[in-house]
């Protein structure tokens, strides 16, 4: 069987495809992996479609990465920890934000990896849509990745078992060397509140989180590092892959620099920022589309790809449903300025919820005492004050 570093490289479309769809695999060569169906070949890669069985689809399982023996890569590896910058805009001025700045380790969650959806709760979408790489994926049950804050969610953290990792974690900009975001050690069993993560609302048994009211530069990138422990004395990370396929380090030795991607802020245009944040102006209507366009400094050249996102957040602080544009075949840019969100997803978004719009950069990187996969992500969203659904006029 192929290691990951043995591997011929996939297709990006197609492990984008299982990130969405797929569960991330058990860790164990000897574990039998999650069944979700298949990767749909004709949707996500160019003719001729290689590597299905003649059925249309690519089979995602064994799973994979360089210790799960498979094509994968690290994105499907079980979850050992998160290296997380999300930046919550929640005025129109800009002058009301929230910094989830955060990183916590561990090993022995159940299940080993959750899943970012499964091909049976992805919402059903016009063709078009979906040609244009639009999928949305109901989140209702509660166990996916970052789900926000469920009780199950809160359960499947409460299984792990946690790294102090030392006194502190810190994230430096390669920009500005002297510009460094703290992440202090908050112990669930002291200081509970402390111990609560900004970005699902999770509590954790050892949490580093930096100061919420903490300015950061954007579309820049941030490299960790850690104090470092008996029990996990370095960040050991390798094998580092985007969820999109692209490799951020070298396909022969794995080694590379593991880092976080900051992407730049945004402007809508459509609607304004200020409409946006004006409560009770951001609307939805049955069986239509609505159409976000924006604006935003151009990437810096060598990122992995920034994927656009809406999530659907009830008053709970739980993510119901998601939609990502992600690049096909057909729809090679998904950062292009405008994001649809399909009006199939409404049947199941919170009647009167907020609405979570961004763009962000994941990377999954293998961490090599235990090959678990330690998640490096970059956030930059806007969350709306609560939306109404309607009913179209006749």
């Amino acid at each position: 069987m192929l290691a990951h570093r043995e591997s011929p490289r996939r297709d990006l479309h197609a492990l984008l495809a299982a990130a969405m769809m797929l569960a991330g695999c058990l860790g164990d060569p000897e574990a039998t992996p999650i069944d979700a169906g298949c990767i749909d070949c004709d949707r996500f890669l160019p003719e001729p479609c290689a590597g299905d069985a003649g059925d249309g689809c690519i089979d995602p399982v064994p799973c994979g990465g360089h210790a799960c023996n498979g094509p994968w890569g690290p994105l499907f590896l079980g979850e050992g920890g998160e290296l997380r910058l999300e930046r919550f805009q929640d005025s129109a001025d800009d002058s009301v934000q929230t910094l989830a700045a955060q990183a916590f380790f561990f090993k022995g969650q159940t299940p080993r990896a959750r899943l970012f959806g499964e091909q049976e709760v992805e919402v059903a979408l016009r063709q078009e849509v979906r040609d244009k790489g639009y999928v949305c994926v109901d989140l209702r049950a509660g166990i996916y990745f970052d789900n926000g804050k469920t009780q199950e969610a809160q359960d499947i953290a409460d299984t792990r078992e946690y790294y102090d990792v030392g006194t502190t974690v810190t994230l430096t900009s390669t920009g500005e060397p002297f510009e460094v975001v703290r992440l202090d050690k908050f112990l669930r069993n002291e200081d509970p509140e402390g111990a609560t993560d900004l970005s699902s609302g999770l509590q954790h048994a050892v949490l580093y989180k930096g100061n919420p009211a903490r300015q950061i530069r954007r579309n820049t990138i941030y490299e960790p590092r850690i104090a470092g422990s008996v029990d996990y004395p370095a960040l050991d990370l390798k094998w580092g892959q985007s969820v999109t396929g692209e490799e951020v380090a070298d396909v022969e030795t794995g080694n590379g620099t593991p880092q976080i991607y900051m992407p730049s802020a945004f402007v809508l245009t459509s609607p304004t920022d200020e409409e946006f944040f004006t409560p009770g102006f951001l609307t939805f209507t049955r069986g239509q589309d609505l159409v976000i366009t924006y604006t935003g400094d151009a990437t810096p050249a060598g990122w992995p790809t920034i994927l656009p996102y809406a999530n659907f957040v009830d008053g709970e602080g739980r993510v119901r449903a998601t939609c990502l544009k992600i690049p096909t075949a057909s729809s090679a840019e998904p950062d292009n300025g405008e994001l649809i969100l399909p009006h199939e997803v409404l049947a199941i978004a919170d009647p009167a919820g907020h609405l979570v719009l961004g763009r962000l950069v994941h990377v999954a990187w293998e961490y090599g005492q235990d090959q678990s996969r330690v998640d490096l992500i970059g956030m930059e969203s806007k969350r709306s004050p609560p939306y109404t659904i309607v009913d179209a006029a006749d």
